[in-house]
Order: structure tokens, then C-alpha cells, then sequence
């Protein structure tokens, strides 16, 4: 009864790997593709600190190459629908102090980094 035990769940197991092996990601596809947007769209690392009731820091990854950021504020929805606030942060600051925000509400924050005339 055991080894009927044991045998059921390395069968399974066995299964579930070539199951997971089976649906895994690969390059072989048949669509085409912008190369061209082969790169990371946003800064790593976005943190806020500093949070209080109308105000929060928020700080990310500085990144290479990039002229500017564009921080895009959002009363808590995700599709940034409405946007209330954008930002234009210059290349040398990785953060941004947030003012005037609505008490008791949650807000969505993205930065997009922006190069040579070129959203990214």
C-alpha cells in the first residue's frame, strides 16, 4: 500500500515536470516582432518613503542614457484613468517629492524614463 503511494506521487510529480517543461517559454513563434522595443521601458527599484497623509517620496533606479523622466500620478487605478499629475523630472534626480496628493486616498504612481525624443 506504501510503495503504491510513493510510486502515485513520482508518477505525478514526473508528470507535472513534463507538463512544466512542456508549457515553459520559448523563442519559437510565429508573429513578428519590434526588435526595436527590446529594452526596459521604466527604471528599476521604484520605493516611496517619507509617506504622510498628503505627500510621499518616491525614488528609483537611476538609469543610463536616458534625457528625462515623466512620473504619471493616479487616484488608485491601475490603467492611470484619470491621470491627475505628470512630471517632468530632470536625468540627474532618481526621485521626486509629491505634494498636494488626496488625504485618505490611494494613489498609483509610474515613471517612464524618456530618451533622445523617444518615449520608453
Amino acid at each position: 500500500m506504501r510503495a503504491n503511494k510513493i510510486y502515485k506521487f513520482i508518477t505525478g510529480a514526473f508528470f507535472a515536470c513534463m507538463l512544466a517543461v512542456g508549457f515553459s517559454s520559448c523563442q519559437d513563434f510565429d508573429f513578428p516582432v519590434d526588435e526595436s522595443y527590446s529594452r526596459m521601458f521604466r527604471p528599476g527599484g521604484i520605493a516611496t518613503d517619507s509617506i504622510t497623509a498628503t505627500t510621499t517620496v518616491v525614488k528609483w533606479d537611476a538609469m543610463p542614457g536616458v534625457d528625462h523622466y515623466v512620473v504619471q500620478i493616479s487616484r488608485d487605478s491601475l490603467l492611470f484613468d484619470p491621470i491627475i499629475d505628470s512630471v517632468v523630472v530632470a536625468s540627474k534626480y532618481n526621485g521626486i517629492k509629491l505634494l498636494n496628493l488626496y488625504g485618505n486616498t490611494r494613489h498609483s504612481v509610474r515613471v517612464k524614463k524618456c530618451k533622445c525624443n523617444r518615449d520608453s
